[in-house]
């Protein structure tokens, strides 16, 4: 009985829970995030950049936890919403994860040798905004599947709606 409750999700909830990547999210939600992100993302990149100034290897440290963590809530938000098209989500966490190894490996270089350019400073931009362009394109855009997939029901349907979604679900396996 505790499996068919997990498996039955309503979108309110399912979309308020910002750090998992399992379950699906609709598409308003997923917008609502990436919004919520971004404003963040604006608030935290002009009190780091003043931190940058003040102290170069504290400023850039900071940046990158507040970015990455803020990427991650990103990130979640995207691989529900590819699980709302039936896709797995090893394409956005590969991304991501390469994103922050890189970012790691150019703030590494920048706090050995401050004066010169790191070399993984571009690779490191044109990862993210491969993984932002996938994210707000791919995933804000593509239409949901119909009904119930591996990845659990529709989140834009109600819950007496999902629990007979469900029943027919368990009874075709």
């Amino acid at each position: 009985m505790e499996e068919e409750i997990y498996l039955i999700d309503n979108s309110d909830s399912a979309s308020n829970v910002l750090n998992q990547i399992s379950g699906r999210i609709c598409r308003r939600d997923f917008w609502k995030t990436m919004l919520k992100c971004l404003l963040l993302a604006l608030c935290a990149a002009f009190m780091t950049a003043i931190m940058v100034f003040v102290s170069p290897i504290y400023g850039l440290l900071a940046q990158l936890i507040v970015v990455t963590t803020i990427r991650y809530f990103m990130c979640a938000a995207a691989c529900k919403r590819f699980h709302d098209f039936s896709f797995s989500v090893a394409i956005p966490l590969t991304l991501f994860l390469l994103e922050v190894v890189l970012s790691l490996v150019g703030i590494w270089e920048s706090i050995v040798s401050p004066y010169e350019v790191s070399d993984f400073l571009i690779p490191s931009l044109a990862v993210g905004l491969l993984n932002t362009a996938l994210w707000l394109f791919v995933a804000g855009i593509v239409p949901p599947t119909k009904g119930m997939n591996k990845y659990g029901s529709n989140p834009l349907r109600d819950f007496d709606e999902q629990v007979q979604e469900y029943s027919q679900h368990r009874a075709s396996c």
